[in-house]
């Protein structure tokens, strides 16, 4: 669910220089082409080469999703440079202290407890381990608050993919975190990066809410004329698949799209998912329903394949098992309420003006807009130091408030505040649930 804000019609795209110039970053590419029953929705993957001549125990990967084979070869290029960047920090970009240092100090800074609203002893919710002592010394990258542009200071191991060899520092703290690319993204300008980082929280925040109260959000509806109906049928012409888009804009007032398709495949059912948040419902829509494409033609290829294993929930612990559960034909009945019959509206034609401008002035604008309603937001600068030539940005874009995707089922962030209170304060649900009360099933995105 990664975003890129490069063009694919930039006639030297900058990503092209990722090409052989920065080490082990574009080992051989793998594109998919189309099968049978599938959509016309190409896939390419780009993996890393030996990362162990990186001296990386970690391993990283880009996939781009998309019709048009540029567009396709920038998403799945700017992910790995994306996916690099998250992998590892040099010390010289760190520090190493303790909460009470810093606050002692008058430093400003967001400690474990603010990222994930927990008391210090709790364990697993979010969490993979006893959050560390305010007196245990931590590892620190700096960040920048996107709404007043000081320097704050956030914990590494909840931004960074540290591994946890001997050899790195941050497996100093123990295991209490282990960070995704929620909120990160590359692009050609440090505020185009911020700018996709923050969709893709939103987004991901969005769906979240979604997800545990089964939320009736109303559907899209493409009119088949539009430039969007266009590019939608050609992506299906030939194969039979049911998709729902379902509108979240209401979520945070930014155009916000949740998509799922499913088919027919070996006797079974499969699905895809994907989600996305843009300028425009046009352009939400598209970056959604390309990734539930995409993905939907690989579920269905592992499922042909035979590479499916059942799995329990509690048995879910890595983003690609999140859609290996719904293979199993028993689980899926978890996945219907999204398909169920809803009010629908017409995808609107215009996007909204004050979304329209420079990257700048609309990441400043958003920024505003959803510091009014309570959310920070801070931004970390992971760009690659071997990328410094190449003019592409790395950043990674973070907030309390905001609930992340889940990977590790056993380990939700399920004590954030908006994850219970949010549905009953805007009118989404008539009642104030407990947390036991929520969907507790496993997510569908990989």
């Amino acid at each position: 669910m990664s975003q890129t804000t490069v063009s694919s019609r930039d006639p030297s795209p900058r990503h092209e220089q990722l090409v052989g110039d920065v080490v082990g970053l574009c080992g051989r590419p793998y594109v998919g082409l189309r099968g049978p029953g599938e959509a016309r929705m190409g896939f390419l993957t780009v993996n890393d080469i030996d990362v162990r001549a990186l001296g990386s125990v970690a391993s990283y990967n880009g996939r781009g999703y998309d019709s048009d084979p540029t567009a396709l070869r920038a998403g799945a290029l700017c992910e790995a440079y994306e996916r690099y960047g998250l992998l590892d920090l040099d010390d010289t970009r760190t520090r190493y202290a303790s909460v009470a240092e810093l606050r002692g100090a008058g430093t400003a800074h967001l400690s474990p407890t603010d990222l994930l609203s927990l008391p210090a002893d709790a364990v697993r919710q979010g969490s993979f381990g006893t959050l560390p002592a305010d007196d245990q010394p931590i590892q620190w990258v700096d960040g920048v608050s996107l709404g007043t542009g000081a320097t704050v200071l956030l914990p590494a191991r909840y931004c960074v993919m540290f591994g946890d060899d001997a050899s790195n520092r941050a497996s100093d703290e123990g295991h209490w975190y282990c960070a995704t690319s929620n909120g990160a993204a590359t692009a050609t300008s440090p505020s185009g990066a911020c700018l996709a980082g923050l969709f893709e929280l939103l987004e991901r925040d969005a769906f979240m809410l979604l997800w545990y109260h089964r939320l009736a959000f109303s559907h899209l509806t493409v009119d088949p004329a539009s430039r969007l109906g266009g590019r939608l049928a050609a992506a299906l012409t030939g194969c039979r698949l049911e998709y729902r888009l379902i509108d979240l804009t209401e979520v945070h007032g930014v155009p916000t799209v949740f998509a799922i398709v499913r088919g027919a495949a070996a006797g079974n059912v499969q699905y895809g998912v994907g989600a996305g948040t843009a300028g425009s419902v046009t352009e939400a829509v598209w970056r959604a329903i390309k990734e539930a494409l995409g993905f939907y033609s690989l579920q269905r290829r592992e499922l042909l394949a035979g590479r499916y294993r059942e799995l329990r929930a509690d048995e879910v612990r890595t983003f690609v098992e999140h859609p290996l559960y719904y293979m199993d034909s028993r689980n899926q009945a978890e996945l219907g309420f999204l398909f169920a019959d809803r009010p629908a509206r017409p995808v609107p034609a215009e996007p909204p003006e004050w979304l329209t401008g420079p990257r700048p002035e609309v990441l400043r604008r958003v920024v505003a807009h959803l510091g009014g309603r309570g959310v920070d937001l801070y931004a970390v600068d992971l760009t690659p130091a071997e990328g410094a030539a190449t003019g592409m940005f790395t950043y990674k874009v973070v907030s309390p408030q905001l609930i992340p995707l889940d990977s590790d089922h056993e380990a939700r962030h399920l004590t954030n505040e908006r994850l219970r209170n949010e549905p009953t304060r805007r009118g989404w649900r008539p009642d104030q649930p407990e947390l036991a009360d929520l969907n507790h099933v496993p997510h569908p995105f990989p």
